[in-house]
């Protein structure tokens, strides 16, 4: 409940994608930043920094499908299989190409049961399958052939 960890594509993208190496973050944090708080609640607050980056914290108390990692440097990230499940819940509610694109590419990078990821999805959402099938085909000129017919 109190413990703080990266996830979603920024995650994908510094920790799991294409085997990117571990960005020196403590070096990056070194420097002052202007830092303005934008919104805050008891389990949501949002930053800028320097008018660019917007950082969220969330105190997401939904249902977690499997542990987070703690790496050697001590960095605490989600596993790839609960962003996944959080990236099917996000397709059904926003349209970002993004999520999609995220979808495709644990899809094609990681192994996981879809069955599991999808029951894990389900206990967060409430949406069907059929549901996910109709916001996944909505997406326009998806640059690869995702969706695959049985």
């Amino acid at each position: 409940e109190n413990e703080f960890y990266l996830t979603g594509g920024t995650c994908l993208g510094r920790f799991y994608q294409y085997g990117f190496a571990v960005k020196n973050i403590k070096q990056a944090l070194q420097r002052d930043f202007n830092l303005a708080v934008k919104v805050e609640s008891k389990n949501f607050t949002r930053f800028k920094i320097d008018g660019l980056l917007q950082i969220d914290f969330v105190n997401d108390v939904a249902v977690r499908y499997k542990d987070v990692k703690v790496l050697k440097n001590s960095y605490i990230i989600d596993n790839v299989e609960n962003i996944l499940s959080n990236k099917l819940t996000a397709v059904i509610g926003r349209d970002n190409p993004k999520d999609i694109f995220d979808i495709y590419l644990i899809s094609k990078f990681y192994t996981f049961s879809w069955s599991d990821i999808l029951n894990s999805a389900h206990k967060k959402a409430g949406f069907s399958n059929e549901d996910l099938i109709i916001r996944l085909k909505s997406f326009q000129e998806l640059p690869f052939r995702f969706i695959e017919a049985n």
